[in-house]
């Protein structure tokens, strides 16, 4: 325990203590001295004395109770004195008003100086754990060991390093965290964190609900640093980093050093792997044998061969589609003229051109009234057609009989375009019911199909591609 073993502090406060009750000693070692010529010792490890209101007014009243231990000051104060033990005390005295103090003057090397006040002040639980390690630091740069330090102060030799590690914290963060009755175990656990910034960013909610959590995120992320570097270590010893597996093997996924003795490969193979991010895992892959790289080669053989096999099929394919696009506009260019310069002719009866327009009507098409225009060979701004007197003025103005503006009404009505085809995206024949009603209603008024649109219509024509193609 920190509090036992404390032999001697004991020895060194209760000498003064004996001088005090003994008259003989009192009276050739107690001495006065002047406050102003005493002065606190620069490597006090109490850092603050606190409010010494309540300790100057009992020295008012009842006077200085246990003297002052002090020894001679050197450097810029030399000829004065550097108060050891007692440092509340003076404070206290200057604000009572005391003009001197009870002293013993004693004799201490740097070493002892701190290690007395040190156990003085633990003594009296005045220390802040924090102050402790400083106060150990101190002992430590003057030369003194460990294990010598554990003798002087009572302390075990494990509480020593456990307290002269908490200086790897920032100083800062430290203090502001004091207050929040810290034990000694949960600054411990700290010191499980090896990264010194990570530990501090931990130390900042230590004490609070959210400290364990933290601390348990930032051990395991640093687990897991750990064993991605053991898993490194150990891969670049047997494999090779890669990014493009292309052409070789899966082996198998390694997430452990352990992992990685449990796959073999063959034996004239070489082994790769293959990183994910920032994850402890990795794939394995392998090269191929030579038997699976022959069989490989061939397989990329084949491959090739049937993909320009699909290639030539596709090309011709594309070729014919584009061919049959060609013949479509072809067959709506023949039908659109045949509209648009309408003469009479046999077939041309008033009864067929009626039904040809009755059946156009039946259609339920939208009217393209532009399409209509435009075919009347008519010229006009189309920012002049507001409503339909402009549309029956421009009517009038045509020049095209009664019958060819008939048979056009008719036509744009059935909504025939240069996309009205008789083939799917592959080029193969599927037929279209409306296109054939347009070319049933024209035929009746005159118009005689080419051999082409007959193929195109009846799914003979040489550039159809057959379904099983």
């Amino acid at each position: 325990m920190e509090t036992t073993n404390q032999n001697n502090l004991d020895k060194i406060i209760s000498q003064d203590t004996e001088k005090i009750n003994n008259d003989e000693q009192t009276k050739s070692e107690i001495v006065y001295i002047e406050v102003d010529k005493l002065h606190p010792h620069d490597a006090n490890p109490r850092k603050n004395i606190g409010d010494v209101t309540e300790l100057a007014d009992s020295i008012k009243k009842n006077g200085i109770l246990q003297n002052l231990t002090v020894v001679p000051a050197t450097g810029y104060w030399y000829g004065e004195y550097t108060v050891i033990i007692g440092h509340r005390r003076l404070a206290a005295a200057k604000q009572a008003g005391l003009k001197t103090v009870p002293c013993v003057i004693r004799e201490m090397g740097p070493k002892e100086q701190i290690a007395t006040m040190l156990l003085e002040n633990m003594q009296r639980s005045d220390l802040t754990v924090y102050e402790q390690a400083q106060g150990i630091q101190m002992m430590l740069d003057l030369g003194e060991t460990v294990e010598t330090v554990a003798e002087k102060t009572g302390f075990s030799e494990s509480t020593v390093r456990r307290r002269t590690r908490l200086l790897k914290l920032d100083s800062d963060v430290f203090k502001e965290t004091e207050g929040r009755q810290i034990t000694m175990s949960e600054y411990d656990k700290l010191f499980e964190i090896k990264d010194d910034k990570k530990r501090n960013e931990v130390l900042k909610t230590i004490g609070t609900n959210n400290f364990e959590n933290n601390l348990l995120r930032a051990v395991n992320a640093e687990k897991e640093i750990e064993k991605r570097k053991q898993l490194f270590e150990k891969l670049n010893k047997i494999a090779e980093k890669i990014t493009d597996t292309d052409g070789l093997v899966y082996v198998s996924w390694c997430a452990n050093v352990e992992n990685i003795n449990d796959f073999s490969i063959p034996d004239d193979t070489k082994l790769y792997y293959k990183c994910y991010g920032s994850g402890v895992g990795v794939s394995l892959y392998r090269s191929r044998t030579a038997e699976e790289e022959q069989t490989r080669q061939q397989i990329q053989k084949e491959q090739v061969e049937q993909a320009e096999r699909e290639n030539k099929i596709k090309e011709e394919r594309d070729n014919r589609i584009q061919r049959l696009k060609e013949a479509t506009e072809r067959a709506y260019n023949l039908r659109r003229n045949f509209v648009k310069d309408f003469k009479l002719n046999e077939k041309a009866t008033s009864k067929n051109l009626e039904n040809f327009l009755i059946t156009a009507l039946l259609e339920d098409n939208c009217f393209d009234v532009e399409k209509f225009l435009n075919m009347l060979d008519v010229e006009y701004d189309e920012d002049d057609i507001s409503d339909t007197r402009d549309v029956q003025r421009i009517y009038n103005l045509s020049s095209k009989t009664q019958q060819n503006k008939m048979v056009i009404a008719g036509y744009v009505l059935y909504g025939d375009n240069t996309v009205t085809n008789c083939f799917d995206y592959k080029g193969c024949y599927c037929g279209n019911e409306e296109l054939q009603r347009l070319y049933d209603g024209l035929t009746t008024i005159g118009y005689e199909m080419s051999d082409e649109e007959k193929a195109l219509m009846d799914g003979t024509h040489e550039l159809y591609t057959a379904e099983d193609e």
